[in-house]
């Protein structure tokens, strides 16, 4: 199995920072984000088993192998150094799971969770399942949704690798079961699209019921994929935060 975990940057870091992409991303996602950050900040991105460097790994069936995967990564990484997680949809929560498994293991937390684009993890569903619908309507789904280019929707051929891959992801998504446990000890930070018919604010204000330190609600005028347009403000806001940690 390839190393789940791929790093941007280069140099020793004083913190690190863990980002998990959305349904269908690559780590390539975070390249942005690498190159905004000072020295001394490491930048790694999880590599989904399915696809990027990965494409050749089998991907898991549920969200808690996924997060066991990324775990298993991150324990070579930690080093006792500071660090932080961040996600974005689907990698929003797993971030989450990802954080509450470290704590079940008893293993190093992180000083700060941002969470991005997903609903808090108790809020239910509204919508219908995706993953299993029928190919056109499964189609027609991502394009009301976005985030999926062009070039992809309207290529036969690319769509042919790309839907088996975001079905998965939609299944772990749309098949996630909430298990009550205590609040983080950690702060949280959410952020949300007030244009986003799928994740609305009150969805985003749901992640102050899942931290026992501070909650901060961040939100854009933009719909589900705002992390495009917004990338450099959410990097603003992490910045700010981390200024809190670094010595």
């Amino acid at each position: 199995m390839v190393q789940p975990w791929v790093r941007f940057t280069q140099g020793t870091d004083t913190i690190k920072i863990f980002c998990f992409p959305y349904s269908g991303g690559t780590a390539q996602l975070f390249q942005v984000l690498a190159r905004m950050v000072p020295p001394g900040l490491g930048v790694y991105a999880l590599e989904m088993p399915g696809r990027g460097r990965r494409f050749r790994d089998k991907p898991p069936d549920f969200l808690s192998s996924l997060v066991n995967e990324a775990i298993g990564g991150m324990r070579l990484l930690l080093e006792g150094k500071d660090y932080i997680l961040f996600g974005h949809s689907l990698g929003g929560l797993v971030a989450f799971e990802t954080v509450r498994e470290l704590r079940r293991r008893s293993l190093r937390l992180p000083k700060h969770l941002f969470v991005s684009g997903v609903r808090a993890p108790h809020v239910p569903r509204r919508e219908e399942i995706t993953y299993a619908l029928p190919h056109n309507e499964f189609v027609r789904k991502l394009k009301q949704m976005g985030g999926t280019p062009d070039e992809v929707l309207e290529n036969k051929e690319l769509l042919e690798l790309m839907v088996p891959i975001l079905r998965h992801d939609f299944k772990l998504y749309e098949t996630y079961i909430y298990k009550v446990e205590k609040a983080l000890e950690c702060p949280i930070a959410a952020f949300g699209g007030t244009l986003d018919e799928y994740v609305i604010q009150a969805d985003i204000e749901g992640w102050s019921e899942h931290t026992m330190s501070i909650f901060s609600r961040y939100m854009f005028e933009d719909g589900h994929f705002f992390i495009h347009n917004h990338f450099k403000d959410i990097f603003d806001i992490m910045m700010k935060t981390l200024t809190l940690y670094r010595p």
